[in-house]
This record gives C-alpha cells, sequence and structure tokens, in this order.
C-alpha cells in the first residue's frame, strides 16, 4: 500500500511538473469560512490540447460543500493513470484562487509531505474555465530581489544537480499576502491553461 501511494504520488508530481506549478509547503488558507462554493466548477472537463487528459470534479462531503475533489484520467499512456485531488477556492481581491493537493494517510505522511499547488482561476463561460499560475523563475527572481516576501527552498527530483523544484515555506497569511504583491507584476501570469466542459 506503502509503495503504491508512493508511486501515484510520484506520477502526480511528474504531471504536475510538466505544467511547471510550483507547489507550497502551506495551504493558501485554514480559514474553512473563506472557503468558497463555485457551482460551475463542478462537472466532467478535458483539455482541450490535449484529449486523452481528462477531469472529473464534484463536492466533497466536507466544510459545507465547498471542499472539492478532482479525479484526473490520463489514458496517454498504455494503462490509464487516475491521480486523486482534494481542492478548495478562496478569494483574494476579487480573484478566485485554487488550492489543490492529494490527500496523503497521516500514518504515511512519513515517506511524502503533501504538496498544495495554488492557481488563479477565472470562469471564462459556463463551459470553459481558465486558470494562470506565476512563472516559478520569474517568481523567483523577485523573491531573491525581496520584492515579494517568501521563503523558498529548492527540492530535488532526481539525483540529478539540474533536476530540482522550488517549494515555497511560508503560511497561509504570507501567501496570500505575495499572492495579492505577485499580481502587480502582470508579467508573471504568462503560463496559462484551460479546461472545456465535456458535452
Amino acid at each position: 500500500m506503502r509503495t503504491k501511494l508512493i508511486l501515484t504520488t510520484v506520477t502526480l508530481l511528474i504531471y504536475l511538473n510538466s505544467c511547471t506549478v510550483m507547489g507550497t509547503l502551506h495551504p493558501l488558507s485554514e480559514n474553512y469560512d473563506r472557503y468558497v462554493f463555485k457551482k460551475e466548477l463542478i462537472g466532467n472537463w478535458i483539455d482541450p490540447e490535449d484529449s486523452t487528459v481528462r477531469y472529473y470534479i464534484d463536492t466533497l462531503p466536507h466544510y459545507g460543500g465547498k471542499l472539492y475533489g478532482i479525479t484526473i484520467l490520463d489514458t496517454s499512456g498504455d494503462v490509464p493513470d487516475t491521480t486523486l485531488l482534494s481542492a478548495y477556492i478562496i478569494n483574494l481581491n476579487g480573484s478566485y484562487f485554487i488550492d489543490s493537493w492529494q490527500n496523503i494517510p497521516k500514518d504515511n505522511r512519513v515517506y511524502v509531505v503533501p504538496r498544495h499547488f495554488i492557481m488563479q482561476l477565472s470562469f471564462i463561460d459556463r463551459d470553459n474555465i481558465g486558470f494562470v499560475y506565476p512563472n516559478p523563475e520569474k517568481l523567483i527572481k523577485l523573491i531573491d530581489r525581496q520584492k515579494i516576501q517568501l521563503k523558498y527552498s529548492k527540492v530535488a527530483v532526481t539525483s540529478k544537480d539540474e533536476d530540482y523544484e522550488y517549494l515555497i515555506l511560508d503560511k497561509p497569511a504570507v501567501l496570500q499576502k505575495a499572492l495579492i504583491e505577485v499580481m502587480r507584476y502582470p508579467d508573471m501570469y504568462k503560463i496559462k491553461f484551460n479546461i472545456v466542459r465535456l458535452q
């Protein structure tokens, strides 16, 4: 069971790495009252640029229906790969952000620390949702120049020295403040993708 969990987590990280979404150690919010329910998110979705990846999103029976379950089905390989995530949405200064993570049983957290992946989202229309997130390299430059007040660490992905990712280490209040500050740099949000509703 633990081996399967670790393999699933590695698969998820590889998938998310392909999107270059920077992870955070802490959630964007621990205040459940700030979670937002958006019925527009619920449904079956597809990546219009890769029809082998589908997203099935529904609410989970926690926090008044403001917690979402996301099933990602990738049929590009010989064997379909399924990834299960939990997520919630909060509103920061009029913009919606989604925080998603893979749930890991507490007894397995010795082996794997769950990372949070935060993206800004927009409901373009009933059948189209857009996601955008900061360019990791540009964000690190702003942090190193002390224009954005965040702490980060490099995390090895493989044994090669050049294979690493950045992990933001700050707690929710600092993350929220930094996200608002990052929005002042429009060129930061150049990495975008969208999903469309399956008809």
